[in-house]
């Protein structure tokens, strides 16, 4: 017998909330940042999913800003 399905609407995943359940699959969430996104469940439960895009995209501006601030400081001391 399969495991009955648990409702996961209202629960938190990172910066996703789950909206609604959309298929036996997929869920409508809302990112903290205010976007909505379409996730599948398995991705939400084993956390391959945290945020729209929003996260990464933040990660990328910081690593970028310090690559820049590291070679202001190497330029500098030349």
């Amino acid at each position: 017998m399969k495991k009955q399905e648990e409702n996961l609407t209202g629960k938190k995943f990172g910066k996703l909330t789950v909206m609604k359940q959309i298929s036996a699959t997929s869920c409508l969430c809302r990112c903290e940042c205010g976007n909505k996104r379409t996730v599948y469940i398995n991705s939400l439960l084993k956390g391959h999913v945290r945020s729209c895009g929003c996260l990464y995209r933040q990660s990328t501006r910081q690593a970028i800003a310090a690559k820049n601030k590291n070679m202001v400081e190497v330029i500098k001391k030349h």
